[in-house]
């Protein structure tokens, strides 16, 4: 095996531990969100379902990435629905489309 070969396949490993690494941290910082308070999660634009989802992805998706789109997507609803001044009651929409993060029992979620 010639010496890039080797710092190829080095650089390779080095690169699959990091990940491996950072999506454990990124799993129980996930975990550490049960702690808060149901306002504190709405707060940052989550809910008590979008941690529960975010927990049912795929091993080797970042849960905290699921989470961070989520509350995009929610904070630009909320401001879609601000500026057109729509009754909240009748505004509503789906929290999250159907998709790879997407969650089956999401959908239920206020």
């Amino acid at each position: 095996m010639s010496t890039s070969t080797t710092h190829t396949l080095i650089t390779t490993f080095g690169s699959m531990v990091t990940r491996a690494w950072r999506l454990l941290v990124n799993r129980r910082q996930v975990n550490r969100l049960h702690h808060l308070t149901d306002a504190q999660l709405e707060d940052i634009g989550l809910t008590r379902s979008d941690l529960r989802c975010a927990k049912q992805v795929s091993l080797f998706t970042d849960p905290s990435h699921v989470l961070s789109e989520w509350a995009r997507e929610r904070s630009l609803e909320k401001r879609a629905l601000a500026s057109a001044q729509l009754p909240k009651a009748s505004a509503k929409t789906e929290a999250h489309k159907s998709g790879p993060m997407s969650c089956p029992d999401h959908r239920l979620a206020a």
